[in-house]
């Protein structure tokens, strides 16, 4: 394994977009995803996940920049304009296996 730096992206959502964003996401040359269910409060009010209309997701993404940057984009442009969600990225150490990302 060797020590690589990579693009954490993290995307909180609706749920209603899971599958969305995962299909978006391997669609830009993503690897792969992590995705868990979250709760929280915000600006759009609280989403405590008591309802199926009312849960978050998130999700996870491990990238190269020029991948990074894609999901970024197309994320912002397809979602940002009509449904609740936060993007976030890092810079991360990530050790994978030679030729992960």
């Amino acid at each position: 394994m060797e020590k690589q730096s990579v693009i954490l992206i993290t995307i909180i959502a609706e749920s209603i977009l899971e599958e969305q964003l995962c299909k978006l996401a391997l669609e830009a040359g993503a690897s792969g995803y992590t995705i868990s269910e979250c709760s929280g409060c915000g600006k759009k009010g609280i989403r405590s996940g008591m309802m199926d209309m009312d849960k978050n997701v998130r999700v996870e993404i491990l990238a190269r920049q020029e991948i990074a940057e894609i999901i970024l984009s197309n994320v912002e442009q397809r979602f940002s304009p009509n449904y609740a969600l936060t993007l976030f990225t890092q810079t991360v150490n990530a050790l994978v296996h030679e030729h992960s990302y």
